[in-house]
């Protein structure tokens, strides 16, 4: 990652409060799919890694907490 956009990823500390990027972090891929997919129920805990992983419901797979974002 170049300097220039450095300044846009989300752990750079001008972007988001500790807390806000501690919430941030919680979340995968699998968190988007589960939260923004039509109809699925199923996912690996983390969509990205290759390999055997066993399927688990979107209820058990964090979901972003806005509560940092409050005003």
């Amino acid at each position: 990652m170049n300097e220039s956009n450095f300044r846009f990823y989300f752990e750079n500390r001008e972007q988001f409060t500790v807390e806000q990027t501690t919430a941030l972090r919680r979340i995968t891929f699998s968190s988007v799919l589960c939260a923004t997919g039509d109809d699925i129920r199923l996912l690996p805990r983390h969509s990205f890694i290759v390999g055997n992983q066993s399927l688990i419901p979107c209820e058990l797979i964090p979901v972003l907490d806005l509560e940092p974002w409050r005003e």
